[in-house]
């Protein structure tokens, strides 16, 4: 370690290695140390703007500053999975959101710049073209109904389905902030969501309903009985399973958001497997 070293007010610097300086300070009663640039001229820039950040509370350790997105990712998934929260939606989400922003920095700029330019990317990609049912059925007899990865072209998701990557990822980055402390709440970066459109249209009157519900096999009519009095989307409610019986009244999937559901008309009683 060199011995040229020079306090300013509450921190210093220092040269460690010719052509090689160091920043160090105290915040919160400890020793920080930073890189500060090849000379002293950088390394007084460096403690400035580092003092600057302390004041204003604005300062991240070094630990901090290597947190990544996927350990962020990792901790809400465990959290959920604890809570018996995580459907396979979660995990679908978490595992994409892993694959594109795993290695990233969780607080660092170039980040929040990734994650917007990811949303404007696959918002350009071409939308999907729904097939008739017919076509629907050659296609999987052809090739059978898990497609290889390679052989599945990515397609547009909707713009509500965008949110629910940007919702799950804040929902990681505060479960991070307020309950592990990994950074302060007021580090979390801004998710801007899109307008949503996808108002569900085209509802079944009742006698409607139950000329359908007739012609519908067993237990398939006892699923979509229950979507029907319920209003849950598909995916909810091939999800819930017996051991959500005691939160039946609300959402099983969506923590801190219950969604009540009076049941007027007695519901199926068949177990979910």
């Amino acid at each position: 370690m060199g011995d040229d070293q020079h306090m300013y007010g509450s921190g210093g610097v220092r040269e460690k290695r010719p052509g090689q300086w160091q920043v160090y300070f105290s915040t919160d009663g400890k020793k920080q140390f930073r890189k500060g640039g090849a000379n002293r001229k950088a390394a007084l820039k460096a403690l400035q703007k580092l003092q600057k950040q302390a004041a204003a509370g604005k300062y991240r350790t070094g630990q901090q500053e290597r947190i990544t997105v996927r350990k962020v990712l990792d901790l809400y998934a465990m959290h959920l999975d604890l809570k018996g929260a995580r459907g396979a939606s979660h995990a679908s989400m978490i595992a994409k959101l892993k694959k594109v922003f795993g290695l990233d920095r969780a607080l660092a700029a170039k980040t929040r710049e990734h994650i917007d330019s990811w949303v404007k990317e696959i918002r350009a990609l071409p939308r999907k073209e729904r097939l008739p049912r017919t076509e629907q059925q050659k296609l999987f007899k052809k090739r059978g109904r898990a497609l290889k990865a390679e052989e599945k072209e990515e397609t547009r998701p909707s713009d509500a389905t965008i949110n629910r990557y940007l919702q799950t990822l804040r929902a990681a980055y505060r479960y991070a902030a307020r309950k592990k402390g990994l950074f302060p709440l007021g580090d979390v970066p801004s998710f801007e969501l899109l307008p949503e459109d996808n108002v569900r249209q085209g509802f079944f009157e009742p006698s409607e309903w139950s000329a359908v519900r007739a012609e519908l096999p067993e237990p398939i009519a006892d699923f979509c009985h229950f979507g029907y009095l319920t209003g849950w989307r598909r995916g909810l409610v091939r999800e819930l399973e017996w051991r959500h019986r005691s939160r039946c009244e609300g959402d099983p999937h969506r923590e801190g958001r219950e969604r009540e559901a009076p049941l007027r008309d007695p519901a199926p009683r068949r177990r979910a497997s």
